[in-house]
């Protein structure tokens, strides 16, 4: 084997360590398509805490978010979102985690909005990646939908308002079970529905204008705001019977995901939201590990490739070549 022969044998097999160790540790230094987010395999996930160290084990992916613009109302003031995602071999589970000063959970007043998280996926019966702005009557999509006032209005009773205007002076409402004294939730307002199991509503889309609460209700969800911090986790079965809704599966190619923020105290509603472009969740079969550090993760990736260009090098420089005792 000559040392030209060898130099050659070593950068292929460098090339090769390398790309086993970047696919072990599932890191992709690049690519053209979308980014995608590796939901991995979790034992164990729960669904009452968002801050669960579980989820320093996960992946991560890093999405800038814009103003929504296509349509009115157009707006939308949050820049940046952190996004992860686990599966327990039944369910998927993605957390969404973004800065925000200010907890906006109640509506008591005719200016006040809530903070809300949303995720876009195409229904399982969409091929193609369907538009980002709801989707088409061709390509439907699958929206998750999580709102803080109504994960409030599940923890609290309609005393709420004491609690909120300590000064006020709340009676005793004695229509309260007359559907005629509260029309909104007799015509069946989801707003003022007293019967909510979930902060999350499972909706369908087919482009703007036509979003629809789903007639089944297979998501789950809870937001926990910290220091500053809104972390809101999603879950549902990786599959669905429901028509229209997004199927996952582990170990494939991935389902196109899109994200959207609104800030309540920055009066966002409806279209007024910042939204991302589409990525790729990706549920797949390795288990969920601590993040490496870069320097730990660099080093098994370049010390086995040292060994090896060391040991040929010296095999060259020794005149052994292959078949020779």
């Amino acid at each position: 084997m000559t040392a030209r022969t060898t130099r050659r044998a070593a950068l292929a097999a460098a090339v090769l360590l390398a790309a086993l160790a970047l696919q072990l540790l599932d890191v992709r230094l690049a690519a053209s398509q979308s980014a995608t987010l590796s939901a991995r395999l979790a034992p164990e996930v729960s669904t009452s805490d968002p801050w669960d160290p579980v989820w320093e084990r996960s992946s991560s992916l890093d999405l800038a978010l814009s103003a929504q613009l296509v349509v009115a109302p157009r707006g939308g003031t949050r820049d940046q979102l952190l996004a992860r995602a686990l599966h327990d071999g039944r369910r998927l589970f993605v957390l969404l985690e973004w800065r925000d000063a200010t907890e906006d959970a109640r509506i008591d007043g005719v200016t006040a909005y809530s903070d809300a998280a949303a995720l876009q996926f195409p229904a399982a019966s969409t091929a193609a990646t369907p538009p980002l702005c709801m989707g088409s009557p061709t390509a439907i999509v699958n929206i998750w939908q999580w709102k803080a006032v109504w994960q409030t209005d599940a923890r609290q009773d309609l005393t709420r308002i004491t609690t909120s205007k300590p000064r006020a002076w709340a009676d005793l409402y004695p229509n309260s079970g007359d559907a005629l004294f509260a029309p909104a939730r007799a015509l069946g307002n989801l707003v003022a529905r007293p019967d909510r199991a979930s902060p999350v509503e499972d909706l369908q889309a087919g482009q703007y204008g036509t979003l629809t609460s789903s007639r089944e209700q297979p998501v789950g969800g809870v937001g926990v705001w910290r220091g500053g911090t809104w972390r809101v986790l999603f879950w549902r079965d990786l599959a669905s019977p429901q028509t229209g809704d997004a199927s996952f599966g582990v170990g494939g190619a991935g389902v196109d995901a899109a994200a959207a923020l609104w800030a309540g105290s920055a009066a966002e509603r409806d279209g007024l939201k910042a939204v991302s472009q589409f990525f790729v969740i990706r549920p797949v079969t390795l288990p969920a590990t601590a993040d490496l550090p870069f320097w730990t993760a660099a080093l098994i990736v370049l010390v086995p490739m040292a060994i090896f260009i060391v040991g040929m090098t010296w095999l060259a420089r020794s005149g052994w070549t292959p078949g020779r005792a």
